[in-house]
């Protein structure tokens, strides 16, 4: 055994430990405070999952190679409709047989009705992930800015497959990275119906975001907007960087199984989305309890029962800082909360204190 590893073995046990002697005291804290002294070697492989190696043997590798087939010729076919319907109403649109509103709700139906194909029904009724849902109930339609922790690049998946239950699935505007819009097919799809692209260069990306937004509050199609506030995915090098950026700016206590926020993006929405319809934030934290699951394991991977937690706070945006040094700070207590119900996730296999809701699996089309 290594030494890393036995660092995080060790470290395992003192959680277990800590938890017990401490009773209901949160294990975040007490681990911050046995830690403090020592933050800049603790044992991350302790902290995050690392990748789940692929174990494939005969005949199950056969089983997952079949169900692999059918989620890619699933996924092709409803990606060739989005595409194909999506290119119809740019058309119509162009020639100015439909408004730009209207071709916006057009395309935003036929992606609610594809995407919940792609995503929904591979992720769920295929694949058979379970997804646990916790925290406050939303309604059924609503208008909405939404943010979340990005730990797999499953998240985005997991994300429309609650739009989907609440008529929202076709209607998520992702600030997503630019590169996403030259994917076959479907990222043409999404270019046409007006997603957000950045190229993580707010001087570049502020004309651009600004713009959809007022088409956003012009037009009053149903919309949720969507980002992941830290930038990109968790993993051991991330955190590294992160711990060691926490204590050249001084950010006390150091985030420890999530990245630091980028607020810029964030503000901006509040900022732009004050007095309008949209009237809500929808705080998200994901949690990958038996560990990260990728797009891959679709294909590669047994996936039956595994489970992913889904935490829901529906905040109202009145409620939320105007200045964007408040904002910062505001989006750092909503992560230092993320943080601990994924410290409690990792002890108890749930997120601690959160009230289980139902939310059936449903396809809306809004």
């Amino acid at each position: 055994m290594s030494q890393q590893q036995q660092q995080g073995k060790d470290h395992k046990t003192k959680i277990q430990q800590l938890k017990l002697s401490q009773g209901s005291k949160d294990p975040l804290d007490t681990i911050n405070q046995h830690d403090k002294k020592n933050e800049s070697t603790l044992s991350l492989p302790a902290l995050i999952h690392k990748p789940r190696p692929i174990k494939l043997s005969f005949p199950w590798v056969l089983l997952y190679i079949l169900r692999g087939l059918l989620c890619v010729v699933t996924m092709f076919v409803s990606s060739l409709i989005f595409f194909s319907g999506s290119s119809i109403v740019w058309l119509l649109n162009k020639v100015k047989l439909i408004g730009d509103d209207k071709a916006a709700l057009y395309m935003a139906r036929i992606a609610a009705v594809t995407m919940a194909v792609v995503f929904s029904v591979v992720l769920e009724k295929i694949c058979g992930l379970e997804l646990e849902f916790s925290g406050d109930k939303a309604p059924i339609g609503e208008d909405a800015i939404v943010f979340a922790n990005h730990v797999t690049n499953l998240d985005v998946v997991c994300i429309v497959a609650y739009q989907s239950r609440k008529g929202m699935g076709g209607h998520g505007k992702f600030l997503s990275k630019d590169i996403i819009k030259h994917v076959p097919l479907f990222g043409w799809a999404m270019n046409m119906m007006g997603q957000v692209f950045l190229k993580r260069n707010w001087e570049l990306d502020k004309s651009k975001v600004e713009s959809a937004f007022d088409f956003l509050l012009k037009s009053k199609i149903p919309a949720q907007i969507s980002l992941l506030p830290e930038g990109t995915r968790i993993s051991e090098k991330k955190r590294l960087e992160c711990l060691e950026f926490s204590k050249e700016r001084g950010i006390s206590p150091a985030f420890k199984q999530v990245l630091i926020p980028r607020a810029k993006g964030f503000a901006a929405i509040v900022d732009h989305m004050e007095g309008s319809h949209f009237k809500y934030v929808y705080d998200i934290t994901l949690g990958y309890v038996d560990g990260p699951v990728r797009l891959r394991d679709i294909f590669l991977s047994s996936l039956t029962g595994k489970k992913i937690l889904f935490n829901v706070k529906r905040i109202a945006l009145v409620d939320i800082p105007s200045k964007q040094e408040e904002v910062q700070q505001w989006l750092y207590d909503r992560f230092y909360r993320k943080d601990k119900l994924i410290s409690s996730m990792k002890l108890n296999r749930r997120f601690d204190g959160e009230p289980i809701i139902e939310e059936p699996f449903a396809i809306r089309v809004r």
